[in-house]
């Protein structure tokens, strides 16, 4: 049962591995009130909180992640006296609750399987102060456009027209069961990197908890935990090896003492690129063996709010697409 929740980062095997699973869909999609509006959101470091409010005027917080998994607090369910059901998940019976009335514009979707019910951990909420996470079983299904440079994130209408034509459009990959339906939405997107095409999971919750050196040596005055990318430790060996011009942090990552992170000048995303990106390295298994046993095949790694952070993306999950649109900033711009 633990497979279906998570903390919603990669930043270490572990918090990762408490978040895969596959959950069998027991309703349809239900009509959500936020549907073709702006939701509730803040963007810090590029990861990305959903923050409704109940009718009650209380503003709950939610970690975001398409490669993560969900789950609600017990100090969130009891605080709000949601009402606490048995749910059955992984074949294993979990506590589960729905998430509450939200006031008028200040709405978030609920998740289209347990009956709506979001598994709940015991947990504590943590430093970021989170009521839950909302992972590839909330993002299935429907339709986004996250824009990393105008800080919005926006949930549509099923087939609505969203994305301009000029759009770079980019094939999503899913894993299937035999008879072709989708096993689970944790999406893989292709890159290149070098000259080389590489397979990642699309990880909107790819998280560093960077060390007070990491912190001192990229000087920008930001805070400890911030979006990343994370790629294979022989991936980034051989980068290291090929590229010494490329720059290195040791020690960067205190989620894996030790870990270093590298910066890649520039990602290929279709005919798009996009950098400077920084990779935080982890263990060939966390992806090779661990991740990819819920991908459709083999992946090196995971995309994350460091490589997104430079564009509008449309994730479009009924039909395995991401259009991606680059935004110019200011900075970008010369302004």
């Amino acid at each position: 049962a633990a497979s279906i929740f998570g903390c919603g980062t990669v930043a270490s095997s572990s918090s990762k591995a408490a978040s895969r699973g596959q959950i069998v869909q027991q309703e349809p999609l239900r009509p959500e009130p936020s549907i073709g509006k702006q939701l509730p959101s803040l963007f810090e470091e590029n990861r990305i909180f959903v923050t409704p409010m109940t009718k009650s005027g209380q503003t709950l917080r939610f970690f975001t992640d398409t490669g993560g998994g969900i789950s609600l607090h017990r100090s969130t369910a009891e605080a709000l006296a949601l009402p606490i059901r048995s749910v059955m998940a992984n074949d294993t019976m979990v506590d589960g609750a729905r998430l509450p009335e939200f006031a008028e514009g200040q709405s978030i979707p609920s998740i289209s399987i347990l009956d709506g019910n979001l598994p709940i951990v015991d947990t504590q909420k943590g430093h970021e102060n989170l009521d839950g996470v909302l992972g590839q079983a909330w993002f299935r299904d429907r339709l986004w456009t996250i824009d990393y440079v105008a800080k919005t994130f926006m949930l549509h209408a099923p087939g609505a027209n969203v994305a301009p034509e000029t759009a770079e459009r980019i094939k999503l990959h899913f894993q299937t069961k035999p008879n072709g339906e989708r096993a689970n939405n944790y999406p893989r997107i292709r890159i290149r990197i070098d000259g080389a095409d590489l397979d990642m999971l699309l990880d909107t919750g790819a998280t560093v908890l960077l060390s007070d050196s990491a912190r001192t040596a990229l000087a920008d005055g930001g805070p400890q935990a911030r979006a990343t990318s994370f790629i294979s430790k022989s991936t980034f060996e051989a980068w290291r090896t090929t590229h010494p011009d490329w720059r290195v942090i040791e020690n960067a990552d205190t989620s894996v003492e030790g870990e270093p992170m590298i910066e890649v000048p520039e990602v290929g995303l279709g005919n798009i690129t996009v950098g400077p990106v920084w990779f935080t390295r982890r263990a060939d298994s966390n992806f090779h063996d661990w991740m990819s046993q819920w991908m459709d095949k083999e992946i090196d790694g995971a995309l994350g709010g460091s490589a997104l952070q430079y564009l509008r993306i449309t994730l479009d999950y009924p039909q395995a697409e991401a259009l991606l649109e680059p935004v110019e900033t200011q900075s970008q711009a010369g302004l």
